[in-house]
């Protein structure tokens, strides 16, 4: 069992510091959930699994200080439309943890793991915060051969070329997981330095505890928050490493109120695809072709806007109109005119 020290100093490397910076404009959330506004811009769509995940920290401008940035690599499954550089591809994305036990969640921007599998519209590499078309929404995720939307809400419909998704997320959704920082660098944390003074404990002391004890990785819930008042079945609960968020757990959009075990099932990946592939012929702009970034390159700090960032509607004030157009089609998840 883990001493009541190392618990809190691993409390402390799961604390979520949030931007109120938004990459991009707001604006665009209102065409976000469009598959055929997404197809169109996208210069590379593809279907793919991430193989590798690394973090850098860059300097950001008149003291700043660090800003860390996700440096993911694709395996390149199937493409939808444009032209891969090679069988991966290597986008940056900015955001994630700072390696002393913080982490920067930028709105807008996607948190992406190893081992997600992925359908994404790609943009441009070269934007310094986020690749993909609309950011966020220019991904799908994809679990057992089904699509889900950016926060992991089932894809229940494509109505037109609009998206319609609504549910709680699947559990592998539920939970965000990154390496422990390692002691020299949690050391320069502000808080855990003034924690070990708190408690009277010597550095070399607190780096044999911690260095004996502490968890490889720093696991914590990703919480749904829904409408109305607070509710058990719309909270995902605790993650099971016995640390907790110490400033609030990522967020993503409000979702209807359904059992957390409660899962609708989800369009399947074929579907999704043939729409995907339709739209893609009858998009009249050609595409451009798109480079995978060198990850040792230095990195360009992001320009960001200061904004209210505008998600795009929850599934729960989704047009009642279409959504029943859904269920008098007999659930067939593609509704044509």
């Amino acid at each position: 069992m883990r001493s009541k020290f190392v618990l809190t100093i691993v409390a402390v490397a799961a604390a979520c510091v949030s931007a109120s910076a938004f990459a991009h404009s707001p604006m665009e959330n209102v065409r976000a959930g469009d598959l055929a506004q997404l197809v169109d811009q996208a210069n590379l769509v593809f279907i793919g699994k991430v193989e590798r995940v690394a973090y850098r920290n860059a300097r950001g401008d008149k003291g700043e200080g660090v800003i860390p940035y996700t440096i993911v690599t694709y395996r390149i499954g199937q493409v939808l439309r444009g032209k891969p550089p090679g069988k991966e591809i290597t986008m940056r994305f900015v955001g994630g943890p700072d390696g002393r036990g913080r982490f920067l969640s930028v709105s807008g921007v996607p948190l992406i793991q190893q081992g997600d599998q992925d359908l994404l519209f790609v943009a441009t590499t070269d934007d310094a915060s986020c690749p993909l078309v609309y950011c966020e929404h220019g991904r799908y995720r994809i679990l057992n051969e089904q699509v889900f939307n950016t926060y992991g809400s089932p894809v229940r419909a494509i109505v037109k070329s609009k998206v319609l998704s609504r549910g709680m997320p699947p559990k592998p959704f539920r939970t965000a997981r990154f390496p422990a920082p390692k002691f020299d660098e949690l050391i320069q944390n502000p808080e855990v330095a003034e924690r070990l003074k708190a408690q009277n404990m010597s550095v070399e002391d607190a780096r044999r505890r911690y260095e004996a004890e502490a968890p490889k990785f720093v696991e914590f819930a990703v919480e749904f928050p829904v409408r109305g008042k607070a509710s058990d079945a719309g909270k995902v609960g605790p993650s099971t490493t016995g640390a907790q968020p110490a400033a609030g757990s990522l967020t993503g959009p409000t979702l209807p109120v359904e059992p957390a075990s409660s899962v609708a099932a989800a369009m399947p990946l074929p579907k999704f695809i043939a729409v995907t592939l339709n739209l893609a012929k009858l998009s009249k702009r050609r595409p451009t072709a798109v480079r995978s970034v060198d990850p040792a390159a230095e990195i360009v700090v992001a320009k960001v806007n200061q904004a209210v960032p505008q998600r795009l509607a929850s599934p729960a004030s989704q047009s009642a109109d279409e959504y029943k157009a859904f269920e008098q089609n007999g659930f067939d998840p593609v509704i044509r005119k």
